[in-house]
């Protein structure tokens, strides 16, 4: 059994190689965005912060130069602005890292009230480079128990290999290959499935780019539908590993009885029903891409098994005396933060470290909806080809429906819902209109479009009165029979009065 000493121990070890890995990934970057996001992750990630915050400054006149703010959802750079100004200053003024976990009472910054500004923990370091200092970097959390002295020192480590690239990058940058530019970008992922123009989602190919040319284990995660494994074949087909194998595996459909000889194969005989060899996921993969989708689902007791073989190179089949080497870039996927299910106890810390190397966050669809119109359009056609049906547009009140919709299942159901609609639109139509709608999404449809004419056509006090006054003349001339005099006498206003309206109203 290991003790908590060598358990934490072990776990330092595993901490100082990922740190290593990511010098390694900043020694191969050009690209200033792509550092700084892949430190402000990684940063995040490890010292379990909602925001990261960068400040470069001009070493002589002390001026800001550049402000950075990552986060995840429901944050913004303005929500901590005032905080970020007094950590900053603190840190700029002394030169010291600081470690703030009870604001309140910290007389540093008694003025500053800044559990009102949102944090409730905060730490920071200086950035020095050939002990000139340009710059800070502070982590924010708004809750309570946030960071402590060993985040603190993670931070600094992170911080002291990043330095020197965030200080020569931008000077570098001119020297080396230069971004592609976007549309040809958009135009090269078009082509593997990859489809979209939002913000969110080119900056999500921009480092897919990036990992693409660095030829490490990435690490993916977004929601379930985001399209993972299509990123994951990008990554093999435009990579070094592109004449090798691309080999899927679904650790969340593998019983746990299974998963070893899943993995690493079997020999004949090794276990009842064992009677083939059988190559392995690991075998079958090398020299190509492993692509290991749900990996949270992996069990504990294989987890230190892939760790060990991902560490050693090489593994033992089933029932084998033999050990194989392996070559394979590994792409994990998660639907659920991995460094969250650490904190849980239910994902090795070990492995976690072993994997998270290049992480790329996929965007859910809600965050990228301008995207929504061209991938309807790009499904529909796809789904019209495959039904051999004339369809070539969705019409403009159906797309107004479809961009509306929350989507909670991504792309995946973005795409059933369209084959679906197509399944339903007769063979010689040309346009997808509301009659292919389903029972339960026409009474929504319709739903939409009755709060989309009162939005459009809220009516006016003028209007109001005009209506009013037209129900309360046709009400007096219904009551006396359309005798006009009777009816201007209900209406206690004079004959030709109520002739004038009658004729502007056009009763």
């Amino acid at each position: 059994m290991m003790n908590a000493e060598q358990h934490s121990s072990d776990n330092s070890i595993d901490r100082l190689e990922n740190l290593l890995e990511l010098a390694n990934l900043l020694n191969r970057q050009t690209d200033f965005d792509e550092i700084v996001r892949l430190v402000t992750e990684h940063a995040r990630t490890l010292c379990n912060a909602e925001a990261g915050l960068l400040l470069m400054i001009n070493p002589g006149t002390r001026k800001t130069i550049r402000t950075i703010f990552r986060a995840g959802s429901n944050h913004t750079p303005q929500k901590y602005s005032k905080a970020h100004q007094q950590l900053c200053g603190w840190i700029l003024l002394n030169k010291q890292p600081i470690l703030l976990d009870n604001p309140e009472s910290d007389e540093r910054f008694h003025n500053a009230n800044l559990p009102k500004a949102g944090v409730r923990n905060a730490i920071g370091v200086p950035l020095l480079h050939r002990d000139i200092l340009f710059g800070t970097f502070i982590l924010i959390n708004k809750h309570e128990g946030g960071f402590d002295q060993q985040d603190q020192h993670v931070l600094q480590q992170i911080i002291t290999l990043a330095a020197p690239h965030l200080h020569d990058v931008q000077e570098m940058q001119a020297y080396f290959e230069p971004k592609i530019p976007r549309s040809a970008l958009l135009q090269k992922y078009h082509s593997v499935g990859l489809i979209g123009k939002s913000k969110a989602f080119i900056e999500m190919l921009e480092s897919v780019e990036y990992a693409i040319r660095s030829n490490v284990r990435v690490l993916l995660e977004g929601p379930n539908g985001t399209g993972k494994e299509l990123v994951a074949r990008a990554i093999h087909k435009f990579s070094e590993t592109a004449n090798g194998k691309f080999v899927g595996f679904d650790c969340g459909a593998v019983t746990e009885s299974l998963f070893e000889s899943e993995l690493f194969g079997h020999k004949k005989g090794a276990f009842t029903g064992a009677i083939n060899d059988r190559t392995g996921l690991l075998a079958s993969g090398h020299n190509g891409t492993i692509f290991m989708d749900e990996i949270a689902s992996m069990p504990i007791a294989m987890q230190a098994k892939l760790l060990r073989a991902l560490q050693e190179n090489e593994f033992r089949p089933v029932g084998s005396n033999t050990t194989c080497k392996i070559d394979a870039r590994i792409i994990a996927a998660s639907s659920n933060s991995l460094w969250n299910l650490v904190q849980d106890g239910t994902f090795r810390e070990d492995f976690f470290y072993r994997l998270y190397v290049y992480p790329i966050k996929l965007p859910a669809l809600a965050e990228r909806a301008e995207d929504i119109p061209l991938l309807a359009n790009h499904f529909l056609h796809k789904f019209a080809q495959k039904q051999n049906k004339a369809l070539h547009s969705i019409a403009e009140d159906v797309m107004d429906f479809i961009i509306q919709q929350p989507w909670p299942g991504n792309i995946r159901e973005l795409e059933h819902f369209i084959e679906r609609l197509v399944a339903r639109t007769d063979q010689a139509a040309t346009v997808l209109t509301r009659k292919a709608l389903p029972p339960e999404q026409k009474r929504s449809f319709q739903r939409k479009r009755r709060e989309m004419h009162d939005l459009h056509h809220h009516e006016s006090l003028e209007e109001k009165l005009q209506r009013h006054e037209i129900e309360l003349i046709q009400e007096a001339l219904h009551k006396t029979g359309g005798n006009k005099s009777q009816a201007a006498r209900l209406l206690k206003i004079p004959t030709p009065t109520l002739r004038y309206k009658m004729q502007k109203y056009k009763i």
